[in-house]
């Protein structure tokens, strides 16, 4: 078992009601297909927004306010983009990009990690060598279809992407579903 899993995910007898006080603290919760429910503790990431995402080899995928975390089958964990307390608005590798409260992460079919960049009104594309580049929007909220830094999403929250590639944003403030 992973080190960071608590007490009550290694004691299957324990009930869903006793590990509900993970709610107040950073953790993750993973609900297997038995019904058995087990934590992991995220609080070494900073401020957790509730966005996950698993790849195809099991990778899981986190964001806080402004970094984009990866934890691996076997425990691993690092930062793969972002900064651990600075936002920003910026595209570049690993720790130079920044962004600023995320709230939907999606794994595409290579493994790139896209993010519903909220706060920057931006759909953004992390790749596996952590380098973030935007492929919509550009900072400031509005209202347009377009490419690239022509479109304008008011507050993109949450983020798919289906079998084929194609990605849909939930643009919360807009009140739309987008597609690309």
């Amino acid at each position: 078992m992973d080190a960071r899993q608590t007490e009550s995910a290694r004691d299957p007898k324990r009930t869903l009601e006793e590990t509900e006080s993970a709610r107040e603290s950073k953790r993750l919760r993973h609900a297997g297909l038995d019904a058995h429910v087990a934590s992991l503790d995220l609080s070494s990431f900073g401020e957790f927004n509730c966005c996950v995402a698993v790849a195809a080899d099991g990778t899981r995928f986190v964001c806080t306010t402004s970094a984009l975390y990866a934890m691996t089958p076997n425990g691993v964990q690092a930062l793969v983009a972002g900064h651990r307390t600075e936002t920003g608005f910026r595209d570049g590798q690993g720790s130079e990009a920044r962004f600023n409260s995320p709230q939907g992460i999606a794994v595409d079919c290579d493994g790139n990690v896209l993010v519903a960049d909220t706060d920057n009104h931006a759909l953004r594309k992390v790749t596996l060598a952590g380098t973030v580049s935007t492929l919509a929007g550009n900072g400031q909220k509005g209202f347009a279809d377009g490419v690239g830094a022509a479109a304008r999403f008011d507050d993109p929250w949450g983020i798919v992407v289906d079998a084929q590639g194609a990605i849909f944003v939930a643009d919360s403030e807009n009140h739309c579903e987008c597609g690309m």
